[in-house]
């Protein structure tokens, strides 16, 4: 039998949207089974729900085979768009060397933006008890933790984009030298996923799970369109740029166009200016 060769994959269940929230819940040991919540069932059991689903629309010409299984595809397909099309369209565009020099510097980069998914099982009580304390209390917390997860990302940022020369021969060898420049721009995308890590606690808490699909699936077109320009011109490193880009904008940027997320941009905001967190509390009405 010929053996099949896959260069990419994903997965999407109700321990986690990606390979690496399921690694994570697997590491963790955790099951993601949840009490039945199903409407027209009233059975004492635990299912496997993935959240989010149920937000999911297929377009309007494939309306016949809306289902839950079909929104399920969609939802691990902009996830897997989202974290995997950079390295495709730059193998197709400037050929699979550029993409395994690209490779080798996201890996590291990947690898440091996972250490907060290890706090989140510990994150999402400690949120319900602040939500129970009033809309004060409550944004004034999520504000000091944006700072705090800030500050982290920034000092893993500074450490990459100074430890790169050192890192990637280390690493990978003399013959990745040109991975140390795509390294110091992905370096810095630990910060503004940090903070997409921390918000998903709030889209949780507050029922916008929906939000954030909706998020990641514009993440992953600003990151085709970036990639289809930048690549021709800067080759790996305009795939990291593309992708930098495209983090900031699902992470950050994107969270003001949404009524419901303006007041998580606001608290972001203001904790990467980080002065006004320390010395201006917000006032809610």
């Amino acid at each position: 039998m010929r053996p099949l060769l896959l260069r990419n994959f994903t997965a999407t269940s109700c321990i986690g949207k990606g390979v690496a929230a399921t690694l994570e819940s697997l590491l963790e040991q955790r099951s993601g089974l949840a009490s039945c919540k199903f409407e027209t069932v009233d059975i004492h059991t635990h299912i496997g729900e993935v959240a989010g689903v149920d937000e999911e629309r297929l377009p309007d010409n494939l309306r016949t085979f809306d289902c839950r299984n079909n929104r399920l595809l969609l939802a691990a397909l902009a996830v897997m768009i989202y974290m995997r099309a950079d390295i495709i369209i730059l193998g197709k565009i400037a050929g699979y060397k550029a993409a395994g020099i690209y490779s080798a510097a996201s890996q590291i980069s990947e690898g440091c933006a996972l250490l907060p998914m290890a706090f989140l099982p510990a994150l999402f009580p400690l949120l319900v008890r602040w939500r129970r304390k009033g809309p004060e209390f409550y944004h004034r917390q999520f504000e000091k933790l944006f700072l705090g997860t800030i500050v982290i990302g920034f000092s893993i940022s500074l450490a990459l984009t100074l430890a790169a020369p050192l890192l990637i021969p280390l690493l990978f060898g003399k013959e990745y030298y040109p991975a140390i420049t795509v390294l110091r721009i992905l370096g810095w995308t630990p910060t503004f996923v940090f903070i997409g890590i921390v918000q998903s606690g709030y889209d949780i808490t507050e029922g916008l799970t929906w939000l954030a699909t909706l998020r990641t699936a514009f993440g992953a077109l600003i990151n085709v369109v970036l990639n289809f320009a930048l690549i021709p011109i800067y080759g790996p490193n305009g795939a990291a740029i593309a992708t930098l880009i495209s983090v900031v904008c699902s992470a950050f940027l994107l969270n003001f166009t949404q009524a419901r997320t303006r007041p998580v941009f606001g608290l972001q905001l203001r904790a990467l200016l980080v002065l006004p967190v320390l010395f201006r509390p917000l006032r809610y009405e």
